[in-house]
């Protein structure tokens, strides 16, 4: 079974159309924010990790590396989504 980490707003636009996550196979977890999926990602061990490039805790950017450099937490993919907002894709 493949789990995959994404913020609970997100989910909830996706699960408004047919995507992947009503596939039986996949357990999902919601997250209020990039600390909180940091969290369960040590637990969890996910697959996958959708995550919010601005959050006010913990940016995406900063969620991403601190996965990357760690041994145990490193073999997940990342998704990092923003808002759309000219400060978000300039970076």
């Amino acid at each position: 079974m493949k789990k995959i980490i994404i913020p609970q707003d997100i989910k909830a636009v996706l699960e408004k159309e047919e995507c992947f996550l009503n596939r039986s196979d996949m357990r999902v977890f919601t997250t209020s924010d990039n600390e909180e999926a940091l969290a369960l990602h040590r637990t969890e061990k996910a697959d996958l990790i959708i995550a919010k490039l601005d959050t006010p805790k913990m940016n995406g950017e900063a969620l991403c590396s601190l996965i990357r450099n760690d041994k145990k937490l490193c073999r997940v993919s990342i998704l990092i989504v923003c808002s759309g907002t000219k400060s978000e894709t300039e970076q």
